[in-house]
């Protein structure tokens, strides 16, 4: 199962070690059921998305005052996906907020021991992509799920492990990564909400009110190009695509394109500023 963790090449003074060696125990989340006024927040399998826990919308459910402690998450516990569908089984996540909250059955707390790994260095690997192929050939499927045995997760789950100095390092430097690949992605949602903003604001029909806006017809500012030319190296021809939009017909097919037509066909010209659309 594990062969192709064995397979690793790491660092000599590295080990590979089995995860379950690195906890301190594993522990199934409650079977409590959803409550719309419930008295604590509960994560469930749905609020891990792309390595995250996310808090913003979590259901609540009731437990009572005894029980809770045993089920309530502290930061930097792992929680790994033990039964979902095959693509989504074995995703883990690592909790980073303040927020009370426990977690569902569906889900496994990995308790660390932090004497020998670092929590963020493990989620880090937990949600590489060789971990979680490994990962996925533990899982057995079923109809239309899959599971996985926290038994046998500890046992061939294997962790490629440096020193807890290395682990910090590793797991602060993908941190400061992530930091900024999140910041990016606002950004760019940001600014395409604005774009379309303006789209709205200047292109819906009716907008924007000012009485020297008028409606014209495209015929009226533009007119096709008519010139021609046989395609050669000097001219090279393009094509109108809706995955690449404009480019070279050579990169689609191949250099002998060119002169298949004996120079007998001729395509329209275009330059720089022209405005290309498919016509029927």
């Amino acid at each position: 199962m594990n062969g192709i963790l064995k397979s690793l090449s790491i660092p000599s003074d590295w080990h590979l070690i089995p995860i379950g060696k690195l906890l301190l125990d594993s522990q199934y989340g409650t079977n409590a059921p959803t409550v719309e006024d419930g008295d604590v927040s509960i994560v469930g399998m749905k609020d891990i998305q792309d390595g995250k826990i996310i808090t913003d919308d979590l259901t609540r459910t009731y437990l009572p005052e005894r029980e809770k402690p045993k089920f309530l998450l502290k930061k930097g516990d792992l929680l790994i996906n033990r039964t979902n569908s095959y693509d989504l089984v074995g995703k883990v996540g690592i909790y980073d907020s303040d927020e009370e909250a426990i977690f569902a059955s569906y889900l496994v707390r990995l308790n660390v021991d932090n004497e020998q790994a670092v929590p963020e260095y493990l989620y880090y690997w937990l949600n590489s992509h060789k971990a979680q192929i490994a990962i996925k050939r533990i899982a057995t499927k079923a109809i239309s799920q899959a599971n996985i045995n926290p038994t046998e997760f500890k046992k061939h789950c294997l962790v490629p492990l440096p020193s807890l100095l290395e682990q910090t390092a590793i797991a602060d430097l993908l941190s400061t990564w992530d930091a900024a690949i999140d910041k990016t992605e606002k950004l760019i949602a940001a600014k395409e909400k604005r774009l379309n903003a303006l789209y709205q604001l200047f292109f819906q029909p009716g907008m924007p009110a000012n009485s020297s806006w008028r409606f014209a017809k495209i015929g009226q500012f533009m007119t096709p190009r008519r010139e021609r030319a046989v395609p050669s190296e000097e001219i090279p021809l393009f094509s109108l695509t809706i995955e690449d939009v404009v480019t070279p017909k050579t990169d689609r097919y191949n250099r002998d394109f060119l002169v298949k037509d004996n120079g007998s066909k001729t395509y329209k010209v275009v330059y720089p500023g022209d405005h290309c659309c498919p016509v029927n």
